[in-house]
C-alpha cells in the first residue's frame, strides 16, 4: 500500500476510535485548563434566572426560616452546575478547586445568618462565569471562521463521471472542478480553465489573482469567475486551509511564559488563601471568643481565593490576538509566540527575497581575452542550469538558448554561499563570488560598477565576470522605520553576498548592523550570537522568506515567513507565517501583539492591586461578604473590557477595512 493511501486510511478511520476513560479525563483537564461553564442556552438562563430570583428576593422582607428559604431558591438555582464542575475537577485530582471553594464560601455564609450574602456570592460567581464563556466563545468564533468556510464536498471525477464526496475522501492526482463561487478544498495545479481567484481569506487582503492551466491553486481561494478542472497535489489535511485551520485550532498548545506564570501563581495563591481564610476563621476567636466576627472574615478570604478572571483574560488576550493576526492573513502558531512577537527588539532581517525582491537580472558582462558576452553567458549558464538559486535563474534567463550550444550531460555541485562547480563538454567549470575562485587558487578582476560580481573560471583560467543586481523591495524603508517607531532598537541584516554589495543596500534602509558573506552555518552562529547578547526580557525575530533559512529560523525567539502562501516548508519552520508577500504586515503583526500583551500586563496589575486592597480590607473586617463578592465581581468586568476593548476593536477595524 502506497504512503498517500496508508495516509488516507488512517485519517479517515481516526474519527471511529473510541476511548470513553480517556476522553473523560481529557474533558475534565480541559474544564480545569478554560474555567468556563460554556456560552449555553442552559448556562444563560440558569444564570439569568438566578441573577432574577436573587434581586427578586432582595426586596422580600423576611426574617429567620422564610428568609433563608426565599434566598436558598436563587442560590439553588446557581450551584447545580457549579456543583456539577466542581465534582468533575474534584474527579480530575484537582480537590482545592475555585468551584468547591466558593461553594464553600456561600454555605459558610448562609450558616451565619448571612442568607443574602450566601446567595450573592453564587449569582455572581455564576454571571462572572458566564462572562468569560461570553468573551472566549467570541474569540473562538473567530478561529472558526475560516472552518466553517471550508467545503464539506467536492466534485471529483470518477470513471462514473463526477461524483461529490467529501474532502477527505480525495487523493493526490485525483481531479476535482471547482465551480464559480466555490472555495477550494485542496491545493492542486489547473489543468483546465482559467479564472480568477479570491485570496483574502488566506491573506487577509482583498485581492485577487488569476490561473491558467499549469498554474498553482491554493486552498482556501474562492474561485470568482469560471469552473476550473485541478488536478490534487496533496491530501485535505495537508492543504494550506487545513495546515492554517490545525495550526489556529492548536494555538493555545505552545503558551506564553505570561500564561505560565499565572499558572505557578494560582498553584500558590489559592491555596495559600483557603489556608490564610481558614487561619484566621479559628485561630482568633480561640483568644477573643469572637467566633461569627472572625468566621465572617475568613469567608471573606475565601471569596477571594477565585483567580480565574486572571488566567482567563490573559489567554483571552494572547488567543485573541492570534485571532486578529490571521483575519490579517498572519498565521500564529501560539500564544508563546505572540508574547516574543509582542517583546521583539532585535529582529534579524535575511538579504534576498526579504529586503530585495530576490529577482536578480544581469545588468553587464564582462568577459576576458578574446572571449564575447554571449560565451561567457553560455558557460555560466550551463553550469548554473541546475541550480535553483535566483542568480542562476537570472544568468539562465539572459542566456536563452544556452542549452543548445551545449552538448553531453553537465555534472554540478552546488556550494552553499559560494556558487557552483560543474563539468561541462569535459571541462570544469567554477561559477560564483571572488571567494569561491580564490580558494582554488584563481585571481579574479575587481568589477567596475555596483552590482554583485559573479565570477568565472574554466580549468581553473578565468574568463570573466557577469554583474547582476537585485532591487530593494518596495515598503521596506518604511517598514524598517514603523519597527523602529514600536520599539525595535537593533535590526540586523543577514547575507551571503559581499560586502560591496550588503553595505550599501543595508546603508539605504539604515540597518544598525550588516553581516555579509555568511555561509548558511555563518547565519546560523549569528542569530545564536544575537540571541545571547539580546538585552534581558526581550526576544530575537528572525524574518526570512518560504523558510528559505529553517536552521536559522529555529534559533531565533521567534521565527518570521514572508509570502508563506502554499510553502510547506514555512509551515513546518516558522512560528509566525505571513501569508502574503509584504513586508508591512511584519509591523502589523508586531502592533497586534504588542497590544495583547499590554492588555495582558494591565489585567494581572489591575488584579494584583484590588487582590491586595480587598485581602486587607477583609482581614481589618471592613469588608462584608457581599461587599467583597461585589468587589471582585466589579474587577473581573474590568479586566475582560480591557481584554475585549484592546482586542475586538481592532477585530472591528480589520472587518471594517473588508
Amino acid at each position: 500500500m502506497s504512503k498517500h493511501l496508508q495516509q488516507k486510511e488512517r485519517h479517515l478511520k481516526m474519527p471511529e476510535i473510541r476511548k470513553p476513560r480517556r476522553a473523560a479525563k481529557a474533558n475534565r483537564l480541559a474544564a480545569r485548563e478554560h474555567p468556563d461553564f460554556g456560552f449555553t442556552k442552559r448556562n444563560i438562563i440558569e444564570t439569568l434566572l438566578s441573577a432574577a430570583l436573587y434581586i427578586g428576593a432582595c426586596f422580600t422582607h423576611f426574617d429567620g426560616w422564610i428568609s433563608l428559604a426565599v434566598f436558598a431558591v436563587p442560590f439553588l438555582a446557581a450551584v447545580y452546575t457549579v456543583a456539577v464542575r466542581a465534582a468533575e475537577e474534584a474527579a480530575a485530582g484537582d480537590y482545592l478547586n475555585e468551584s468547591i471553594l466558593v461553594i464553600a464560601a456561600a454555605v459558610a455564609a448562609f450558616a451565619l445568618g448571612q442568607f443574602s450574602a450566601g446567595a450573592v456570592v453564587m449569582v455572581l460567581y455564576r454571571v462572572g462565569k458566564l462572562l468569560e464563556a461570553a468573551a472566549v466563545n467570541t474569540s473562538r468564533k473567530i478561529y472558526a471562521e475560516m472552518k466553517k468556510r471550508l467545503p464539506d464536498s467536492i466534485n471529483v471525477e470518477t470513471e462514473a463521471g463526477l461524483e461529490k464526496m467529501h474532502p477527505q475522501e480525495a487523493g493526490v492526482d485525483d481531479i476535482f472542478v471547482a465551480a464559480p463561487g466555490e472555495m477550494l478544498a485542496l491545493d492542486g495545479i489547473v489543468i483546465e480553465g482559467m479564472s480568477s481567484l479570491d485570496i483574502s481569506m488566506l491573506t487577509g487582503e482583498t485581492e485577487n489573482i488569476t490561473v491558467a492551466p499549469g498554474s498553482r491553486a491554493i486552498s482556501g481561494c474562492i474561485n470568482v469567475s469560471a469552473p476550473l478542472r485541478i488536478r490534487a497535489e496533496t491530501i485535505f489535511a495537508e492543504s494550506t486551509a487545513a495546515k492554517i485551520c490545525a495550526a489556529l485550532e492548536n494555538v493555545q498548545k505552545y503558551k506564553s511564559n505570561h500564561e505560565k506564570y499565572i499558572e505557578r501563581f494560582e498553584r500558590i495563591y489559592t491555596p495559600a488563601a483557603a489556608a490564610m481564610a481558614l487561619l484566621i476563621a479559628l485561630l482568633p476567636p480561640i483568644f477573643n471568643g469572637e467566633w461569627r466576627t472572625w468566621i465572617s472574615r475568613g469567608v471573606v478570604i475565601l471569596v477571594l481565593s477565585n483567580t480565574a478572571a486572571l488566567s482567563v483574560t490573559a489567554a483571552l488576550s494572547y488567543l485573541g490576538a492570534a485571532a486578529i493576526a490571521a483575519k490579517c492573513g498572519i498565521v500564529i502558531k501560539g500564544t508563546r509566540f505572540v508574547e516574543a512577537l509582542s517583546r521583539a527588539k532585535t529582529m534579524v532581517f535575511n538579504k534576498t527575497g526579504t529586503i530585495t525582491e530576490g529577482k536578480y537580472t544581469v545588468l553587464d558582462v564582462v568577459p576576458r581575452d578574446k572571449m564575447t558576452d554571449y560565451e561567457l553567458l553560455c558557460i555560466a549558464a550551463a553550469a548554473e542550469q541546475q541550480s535553483e538559486h535566483p542568480i542562476a535563474k537570472a544568468i539562465c534567463a539572459a542566456c536563452g538558448g544556452f542549452e543548445r550550444e551545449v552538448e553531453g550531460e553537465v555534472k554540478t555541485e552546488n556550494i552553499p554561499g559560494r556558487g557552483v562547480s560543474s563539468v561541462v563538454r569535459g571541462k570544469h567549470v567554477y561559477v560564483g563570488n571572488a571567494a569561491l575562485l580564490e580558494e582554488h587558487g584563481i585571481h579574479c578582476d575587481i568589477p567596475k560598477r555596483g552590482g554583485a560580481a559573479i565570477h568565472v573560471a574554466v580549468d581553473d583560467v578565468y574568463c570573466g565576470y557577469i554583474i547582476v543586481s537585485d532591487r530593494v523591495r518596495e515598503g521596506a524603508f518604511d517598514c524598517l522605520e514603523e519597527l523602529r517607531v514600536l520599539g525595535v532598537q537593533n535590526t540586523v541584516m543577514l547575507t551571503s553576498d559581499v560586502r560591496s554589495i550588503a553595505r550599501p543596500v543595508a546603508a539605504s534602509l539604515n540597518f544598525e548592523m550588516v553581516k555579509p558573506e555568511l555561509m548558511p552555518e555563518g547565519k546560523v552562529s549569528a542569530v545564536e550570537y544575537l540571541r545571547a547578547t539580546k538585552p534581558d526580557r526581550t526576544s530575537l525575530a528572525y524574518i526570512c522568506d518560504r523558510a528559505s533559512d529553517a536552521d536559522v529560523l529555529e534559533r531565533a525567539d521567534v521565527g518570521v515567513t514572508l509570502a508563506a502562501l502554499g510553502s510547506d516548508a514555512a509551515f513546518d519552520s516558522a512560528d509566525v507565517l505571513i501569508m502574503a508577500d509584504e513586508l508591512r504586515k511584519l509591523p502589523e503583526s508586531v502592533r497586534i501583539c504588542r497590544q495583547a500583551a499590554d492588555a495582558a500586563w494591565q489585567n494581572s496589575a489591575v488584579f494584583a492591586g484590588a487582590r491586595l486592597l480587598l485581602l486587607i480590607l477583609g482581614v481589618s473586617g471592613a469588608l462584608s461578604i457581599s461587599g467583597a463578592a461585589a468587589a471582585d465581581f466589579i474587577v473581573s468586568v474590568l479586566m475582560f473590557a480591557n481584554s475585549y476593548r484592546t482586542i475586538f476593536r481592532k477585530y472591528q477595524i480589520v472587518r471594517d477595512k473588508k
